[in-house]
């Protein structure tokens, strides 16, 4: 496909926040929120090779500052996230907890995945998401089942590290398990089984389904 001019993309997004202020107008202001997604849109047409409008030294650039910024911004959540749970009774809420855990996973899976194969992503996913549920459940000061629940993950992570296909069966059975008590059968409304199936059977499920898989493990050499 051939990349967009700058003043084809000028059109369309001036086209797009037309619609959203005539919507936000006569239909619902909740409309005008969607005016943010342009901050991100020309950006994302851009990695995906439909904006070529930057050389190389500009998009590294571009690439440097957008990591940068990525970091800061998971430095705020974290303070945030730990000033909640440690200082807050009611703990830190879920969509603190989003903004810190799920970039952090989509970050950990795009590097795994584009720089370091499959069994890597997996082994990552699997501490990840296994460390994360040890804390929540040690964050809570008593001994609980969740805290002996939250080592299955790492106990999987840790095997698959000698035999590999053992413990990806224990990721995946970790996955489907917390995805059925969890989600399926959870008495809970549905952003939070969103935010429960996002955090704990998906990556559990996709860490076990790539250590199973043979091949892509290793970055392919380059000769010097």
């Amino acid at each position: 496909m051939k990349p967009l001019s700058g003043r084809t993309l000028l059109v369309l997004f001036a086209i797009y926040a037309i619609v959203c202020v005539l919507l936000g107008i006569f239909v619902h202001p909740e409309f005008y929120i969607a005016i943010i997604a342009l901050a991100f849109a020309r950006p994302i047409l851009r990695e995906f090779g439909l904006v070529a409008d930057r050389d190389e030294w500009q998009v590294a650039v571009s690439h440097r500052s957008s990591h940068v910024a990525f970091l800061v911004a998971m430095g705020i959540a974290a303070v945030a996230f730990l000033r909640s749970s440690f200082m807050d009774e009611g703990g830190p809420p879920g969509i603190v907890s989003l903004l810190l855990f799920i970039p952090l996973l989509v970050k950990v899976a795009a590097w795994q995945l584009t720089g370091r194969g499959r069994r890597r992503t997996g082994l990552v996913l699997g501490f990840a998401i296994g460390g994360f549920w040890f804390l929540f459940s040690a964050l809570s000061g008593d001994f609980n089942p969740q805290l002996a629940v939250g080592g299955l993950p790492l106990l999987g992570a840790f095997l698959a590290l000698r035999w590999q296909r053992l413990g990806a069966v224990i990721l995946l059975l970790c996955g489907a398990v917390t995805g059925y008590f969890f989600v399926l059968q959870g008495m809970t409304p549905p952003q939070a089984q969103l935010f429960v199936g996002l955090m704990l059977p998906a990556p559990l499920i996709l860490a076990g389904v790539l250590l199973m898989m043979r091949g892509g493990d290793d970055r392919p050499e380059v000769d010097e």
